[in-house]
């Protein structure tokens, strides 16, 4: 009986039988040749029977010459069909029926319908209402509320504070004229006189 060695970093002895019905035996490195014999004298019983099993399997799975020619040409077809780890097929033809054989309820067609019409709209831009109230009014400067208020005070006229805001048209006019107002008493170029409803300039 012919018997292999295979020496590694293991720790245990270990005995098994190969496909050409050889004694395998895995040993650490420092277990010598003497011990190997010893350990597969000892199991010489379970080796026998190892073998015979090994033997019984392959004569189970013995083919013909026939059905190995067979198998030879069956391996040569298929083997530029496999790359690596893995097998492929030719894609097959198919035909498929594209005619829509389905029946629905209108009502739910209905549904469907509003549904899909009430995700498009969602996508849309927001109308341009929904920012009126931002960017659709009317922009004033406090510059051009200066001059208007100087005119009114032109060669010293004195006018009532409440008649400067009177042909204001919303709330940026009258915001822009209240701040003219203060920049030009800051810059002491009006004056503001009484209290008050019928304060003066």
């Amino acid at each position: 009986m012919e018997i292999k060695i295979i020496k590694s970093n293991r720790k245990t002895l270990s005995l098994s039988v190969d496909d050409d019905m050889c004694a395998v035996v895995k040993a650490p490195y420092f277990v010598t040749n003497r011990e190997i014999n010893a350990f597969v004298s000892k199991n010489k019983a379970w080796l026998e029977n190892a073998i015979e099993r090994k033997k019984k399997k392959f004569e189970k799975y013995d083919v013909s010459d026939d059905e190995k020619n067979k198998l030879i040409n069956l391996a040569q077809k298929l083997a530029p069909m496999v790359c690596f780890d893995y097998y492929s097929k030719e894609p097959s033809k198919m035909n498929f029926d594209m005619t829509y054989n389905r029946s629905h309820d209108p009502n739910d067609m209905v549904k469907a319908y509003i549904s899909a019409v009430g995700r498009g709209k969602a996508k849309l831009p927001p109308p341009k209402d929904a920012f009126s109230g931002i960017v659709s009014r009317k922009i004033v400067s406090v510059s051009s509320k200066i001059i208007t208020v100087m005119r009114k005070l032109y060669k010293g006229k004195t006018v009532k504070y409440s008649s400067l805001f009177e042909a204001a048209e919303g709330r940026s006019d009258l915001v822009a004229t209240f701040l003219a107002v203060l920049e030009l008493v800051k810059g002491k170029r009006v004056r503001v006189e009484g209290d008050g409803d019928n304060p003066e300039k």
